[in-house]
């Protein structure tokens, strides 16, 4: 199933993927290995994997690359809308109560989560080191996020198990102990695997293929494909290491919230006497009823989207006809189930009456703070324009003096330049008329050399 390629006959980019001189085929990191016996001279690559990771030879079509398409525009829509709400939650102090504290912490597990995931799913070339915390971390907040819904399961059974209860515990008697529960889990869950793979059992998850025994090129799911991205490679540790404790916790959530139904309807008349009183006021809404449907929601749609993947996963595949139609339709359903459960949050947690409410004070409380002062903002912005434009205008002044007087004293220099010449040619003209004038004279008359001599004076005297 193996194929070996000389060294020289490759080239190793610095992301650790090659390039096939020969055939200019580009395989990743975790599509070769090197050669068990001369790893100095060969590489090997699977023999199957011909062309971008198929067995036909052929490029993966738009309908087989449509799940994957359609998985990561959801997945981005979703980690929005968790952000959003987080922002939602951090903004106003009324949210964050015992159940809205259970929500944060769901919030960040998932939010991550689908970060990592979305992230390891754009990066094809990575490292075998950065693959292995890919898939840690997916794996441990994938979890977490399922330990999270199991806490707030939990708690309202236990707020309302034995009859009605107007949430007088407080976030430090219960948060802590529900926090070390819901991360601590996944934390055993996750060092359990780790220890499998580090141990190399026969048994062994194999976190992005980067532990010793995980390194088989040719490994292929049931499609006949090899599996990509960071994740749990082995298909058994993946349903025993997550498939089963998302079961378990799904199972316990479905029971836990039916004995909460069941005792809200057992103790409903009783308690809205009590909280009318209470709240001198009818039609009072008794505490925690919304967050049992919330709850509600959100199990039916995770337990319903990880049902169909279950399912899924015991699909047949290479289905003809009508069957392959079912099949497909059931995967694109479970990846809208399961990419988009921060739109649900978002939905159920920000697009209601109390949240628009608080965001309408808070947008009033805004208006109001530079409506008042205004004015005092109007004065500080004149002041400090002036302020600039005075500063301006003295560094403009300074600028043209500083101009004007270096137009000065270079008059000055060529002035005093054209003087000194002057005065140096002055001594060869009167010695050249001298000579002129004496050569004349010995020439003419005694008159015309007294004459002569006169002018010379006067010349002189000019």
């Amino acid at each position: 199933l193996i194929i070996p390629i000389s060294l020289s006959e490759l080239h190793q980019y610095k992301n650790f993927s090659i390039l096939i001189n020969p055939t200019n085929h580009l395989y990743t990191n975790r599509e070769y290995r090197y050669d068990h016996f001369r790893p100095d001279l060969y590489i090997v690559v699977c023999k199957l994997d011909t062309y971008n990771g198929t067995t036909s030879g052929t490029k993966l079509s738009f309908v087989e690359r449509a799940p994957g398409i359609l998985s990561t525009i959801a997945t981005f829509l979703s980690i929005i809308a968790l952000a959003i709400t987080l922002i939602t939650f951090a903004l106003f102090s009324s949210l964050r109560n015992l159940p809205g504290c259970n929500t944060i912490n769901l919030i960040i597990a998932l939010m991550i989560a689908e970060i990592l995931f979305l992230s390891q799913s754009l990066i094809i070339m990575t490292t075998p080191s950065v693959c292995l915390l890919f898939a840690l971390g997916i794996h441990f907040f994938y979890l977490a996020s399922f330990f999270w819904m199991n806490v707030m399961a939990y708690d309202l059974w236990k707020t309302f198990h034995k009859g009605f209860s107007l949430y007088v515990y407080e976030i430090r008697e219960r948060l802590p102990s529900y926090a070390l529960y819901a991360w601590g889990m996944p934390v055993i869950i996750v060092l359990i695997g780790i220890i499998l793979d580090a141990k190399n059992t026969r048994l062994k998850p194999c976190y992005g293929r980067f532990f010793r025994g995980c390194y088989d090129v040719c490994f292929r799911t049931k499609n006949d494909t090899p599996l990509q991205g960071c994740w749990i490679e082995s298909a058994l540790m993946r349903f025993v290491l997550f498939g089963c404790p998302v079961a378990i916790i799904l199972v316990i959530n479905f029971i836990l919230y039916a004995l909460t139904v069941r005792s809200i309807r057992r103790g409903l008349r009783k308690v809205r006497v009590q909280v009318e009183r209470k709240f001198q006021r009818k039609k009072q809404v008794v505490p925690g009823e919304h967050d049992v449907k919330i709850y509600m929601r959100m199990a039916v749609l995770a337990g319903f989207g990880w049902t169909i993947g279950f399912i899924l996963f015991l699909l047949p595949d290479n289905q003809k006809g009508f069957k392959r139609f079912l099949v497909a339709s059931v995967k694109y359903l479970f990846i809208l189930l399961n990419a988009t459960p921060g739109l649900f949050i978002f939905a159920v947690y920000v697009c209601n009456r109390r949240v628009f409410s608080l965001y309408r004070q808070l947008l009033t409380q805004i208006y109001q703070f530079f409506q008042s002062n205004f004015a005092e903002f109007k004065e500080f912005i004149l002041n400090h324009s002036r302020l600039c434009v005075s500063k301006t205008k003295n560094k403009i002044g300074n600028f043209n003096k500083i101009k004007h007087q270096q137009k000065q004293e270079d008059m000055q220099m060529k002035i005093s330049a054209t003087s000194t010449v002057v005065k140096s040619a002055e001594p060869s003209n009167k010695t050249t008329l001298t000579r002129l004038l004496s050569e004349q004279s010995g020439r003419s008359s005694p008159t015309n050399s007294t004459y002569h001599t006169l002018n010379l004076s006067s010349l002189e005297k000019q």
